[in-house]
């Protein structure tokens, strides 16, 4: 599938991946996105789920130099099958990262995802 000649007005420079093992490190993780021209950095933070039954949900986080960048691994990671040999693993679902409320979000600046380092629990206080 090739990309559109005009990025959907939600295109982000950082993508948002679901479907990550609650025990998959980062390095593995950035195996799957670094061969991406473009590709910065990733991140993986642990939250309790919404649902109060103190489960782990994993949010990853994948910058990319521009949205274009980011879109060409966002397709080409759709539908990824984190690990072939286990029938319950999940795919990777990925998503533009979408941008705090009244900041404009998206864009591709990617100034919408909290710093890399520091405050580790900005993205939370959204």
């Amino acid at each position: 599938m090739g990309l559109p000649l005009q990025l959907p007005p939600d295109a982000s420079s950082t993508l948002y991946v679901e479907g990550i093992p609650k025990d998959a490190s980062e390095r593995e993780v950035a195996h799957i996105f670094r061969p991406f021209p473009g590709y910065q950095s990733l991140r993986i933070r642990h939250k309790e789920s919404a649902r109060g039954d103190g489960a782990q949900r994993a949010m990853c986080f994948v910058e990319f130099d521009n949205a274009y960048q980011a879109s060409v691994a966002k397709i080409a990671c759709g539908d990824y099958q984190i690990d072939r040999t286990d029938p319950q693993a999940g795919t990777l679902i990925v998503h533009y990262a979408r941008g705090r409320r009244g900041t404009g979000g998206g864009g591709g600046g990617g100034g919408h995802m909290p710093p890399l380092h520091g405050d580790e629990h900005a993205w939370d206080r959204r």
